[in-house]
């Protein structure tokens, strides 16, 4: 029975030891701005659509109460917005409905590849924020899943496959989403292995603490 025990912590141990991790510098800003990189440059996209960052595959989409709802980059050192309606070149219009105010919603979803269908779980960290005139804010509020948090909060999220930005709180402010760093959680795999050997362990003493 003390073997069995002692087994049982060791598989314990093993279980909590921490997973390893894979940042992205997720720089929605720059890539506004850049473009000449493939996907990059001002435009709009379609739900769904997916874009690299340092190896992260990002997902798209929005919602909008005017509107279809896209997700937009905006040029100019702003960020990632939302625009209730595109033209035939992807152009918010009008040009000045790409930021995200009062009844819209931005949803990133995180992948481990670009056509793939299996998600990645992923902790943000400095999340960074713009107004309207393209100036950096920390003193506004925003909603995250649906929660009340402050732009200055340098807390790093829950970790998660999905995070929607929303207008809301208690001083509300539209905004563009500059960039953040996303760390995406995946198991070592020696931490692998190391607990399978503890569950084996675990049954083998089982085994002989009944014979």
């Amino acid at each position: 029975m003390k073997t069995f025990i002692k087994q049982a912590l060791i598989a314990t141990a093993f279980a909590a030891l921490p997973l390893g991790a894979s940042a992205a510098q997720l720089a929605f800003d720059l890539f506004a701005d850049d473009s000449g990189n493939p996907g990059g440059g001002e435009h709009g996209v379609a739900d769904g659509t997916r874009y690299q960052f340092d190896g992260l595959w990002v997902g798209f989409s929005a919602s909008s109460t005017v509107g279809e709802g896209y997700a937009y980059f905006d040029k100019g050192q702003a960020g990632l917005g939302v625009c209730a309606t595109l033209d035939s070149s992807a152009q918010c219009t009008p040009s000045n409905d790409d930021n995200l105010t009062t009844g819209e919603e931005l949803t990133l979803t995180f992948w481990t590849s670009k056509t793939g269908s299996e998600m990645v779980a992923v902790i943000l960290e400095n999340l960074r924020f713009r107004d309207a005139d393209h100036n950096d804010i920390t003193d506004n509020t925003y909603l995250l899943n649906g929660v009340e948090r402050l732009m200055s909060d340098a807390t790093p999220t829950l970790a998660s496959t999905t995070f929607t930005f929303g207008y809301g709180g208690s001083n509300a402010n539209q905004y563009y989403l500059r960039g953040s760093t996303g760390t995406a959680i995946v198991p070592e795999p020696s931490a692998l292995l190391m607990l399978l050997t503890g569950m084996i362990g675990v049954g083998i003493a089982r085994k002989r603490a009944k014979a």
